[in-house]
Order: C-alpha cells, then structure tokens, then sequence
C-alpha cells in the first residue's frame, strides 16, 4: 500500500506566510519551494487535530473519496512565535499542508452544485466514511447540537459546469473530547447515529452508489488501516498503545456501520446482500 500523504504533493520548507486565519487550527496560507498551501501547526487545537486530519485524510483516500494533495512538513518554530509546544529544544515543528486547487467552490448548502456533481456516488461515500470517523465537524447527527459547516464541503471543477465533490477537514473527528484517552472507553464508537447527511444530500444517496463504500469497510483490510495508523508522527501524540487501539476501534466501528447504517437510511436495506461476491 502506498499512503497518500505526499504521494503527489510533497513540499520541503515555507518561503513565506501570505495570510493567517482566525481558526481553531491556526490555518495559514503559505509559499513554499513547491507552490501555495494551506498549513495548519501548533494551534489551539493541539496536535491531536493534526494527528486527526492526517488520520481523516489518509482513510478518506482508501475508502476511495478524492481528497486535496497533502503532506506533512516541518516548519520552523519561528512561524509560529506564540505557540507553547513540548519540545522546546526542537527549532521546528511537524505541519500539515494541502495544495490549494484553483477555482475551489465551498457548497452554498444549496442542490444546485449536487446536480452538477460528476462524481455523485461520493455523495453517499462521504455519508458512510462520516458516519465511520463519526465526523460532527462537517454534518453532525443532531441539528440541534451540530450545525452544517459548509465550508467542510468542497468542489473542484472538472470540464464545463462540472464538479467533483471532496473529503475536506478532518481535524474533529472520532471524538469531541481527547482522542488518545477516548479510544480506550469501552464504549468508545458504539453508535447508530448517522453522521454527514444534510437534507440535501438525501435524494443524491442511494443503496446502489452507497454499496461500494460499505463493501470497502465491511473487507477492511487491518493491515492497511495499521500502515494509516502508524504515519501519525509520535510528536502529535502518537505512541505504539495508542496506535493498536486506534487500529482496533477503526476496524470494530467498519463491522458495526456495515451493520447498522443500511437499516438507519434506506428503505431497502434488505439489497445489501453481503453473499454477493
């Protein structure tokens, strides 16, 4: 298997900062010696959501949803002047970078741009790979408690009034509390809660174009998963306990969304015949 992160994209150092924004993550656009991206590093956020967007991103690419090109970095302390990091004999630190795509569209929360969406079998993938990542930061299950973060939604065009839709933002995933004590609750990830369907994605998933993505999780391969898991760099939290239990509630919460998402969203729950193939 060969991971994503840097695969296409792999930046060596940030020439210079163009424009900070107010974010949880301290989200940074910067130059470096291969081009604009988007950088997040030490943040209020901590480096779990770091550890998170990389998880996030790297899981969205092997369930098979498109994703920017990404990649870690290492940054120099300097960029970043107020921030209070454990190592501080180190004079740098370990980023996370996306390319930025020209022409890039935030969904309006609107159907138009779902219309126009070439690869509309990702509208369901992102309801499944959300729900699996219980990821509340872009569609949680209760209206009342999470709002829609459209920004977390992103088209690309490809060819005239044509978009792909994209798995964008993954730093709040799994939890809402610490990641690294969560995952060994004994109840961690036991729910039936439906993550990522905004009303309007609705008429757009279906039994047919959701299948595939269920079938990915229902085969899932362990040692894929562990290869994920293992790239999370230790100075963002990372460590070998962790990253067993990690592997382990991953693979246990694929069997119990293949077994319960079907039941929770459509009415023909019974096509999901995993005899098949």
């Amino acid at each position: 298997m060969v991971l994503r992160c840097g695969s296409k994209w792999r930046p060596n150092n940030v020439t210079r900062c163009v424009e900070r924004y107010p974010t949880s993550t301290n989200v940074s656009f910067v130059d470096t010696d291969q081009g604009l991206g988007f950088l997040k590093g030490p943040s209020p956020a901590g480096d779990q959501a770091l550890a998170c967007e990389l998880l996030g991103t790297e899981l969205a690419g092997w369930i098979g949803l498109p994703t920017f090109d990404f990649s870690t970095i290492t940054i120099n302390r300097d960029l970043y002047p107020d921030s209070i990091q454990n190592d501080l004999e180190s004079p740098f630190l370990t980023g996370y970078i996306t390319k930025n795509e020209k022409e890039l569209m935030i969904w309006d929360g609107h159907s138009e741009i779902l219309e126009l969406t070439k690869n509309r079998e990702c509208i369901s993938g992102l309801v499944v790979f959300d729900t699996w990542i219980m990821n509340f930061d872009r569609c949680g299950p209760d209206p009342n408690i999470h709002e829609i973060k459209r920004d977390n939604y992103a088209f690309v065009p490809v060819g005239r009034r044509k978009y792909n839709i994209l798995a964008i933002d993954h730093t709040h995933i799994l939890t809402e509390g610490d990641l690294w004590l969560d995952i060994f609750d004994p109840e961690f990830a036991i729910t039936d809660d439906i993550y990522g369907l905004p009303e309007a994605f609705k008429p757009y998933v279906n039994h047919r174009s959701a299948k595939p993505f269920l079938e990915k999780l229902r085969n899932i391969d362990v040692d894929e998963i562990s290869e994920i898991v293992r790239s999370i760099p230790a100075n963002w939290g990372n460590t070998g306990a962790r990253t067993e239990k990690l592997i382990e509630c991953l693979c246990n919460r694929a069997q119990h969304v293949v077994e319960n998402l079907p039941g929770k969203i459509f009415d023909d729950a019974d096509l999901f015949d995993w005899k098949e193939g």
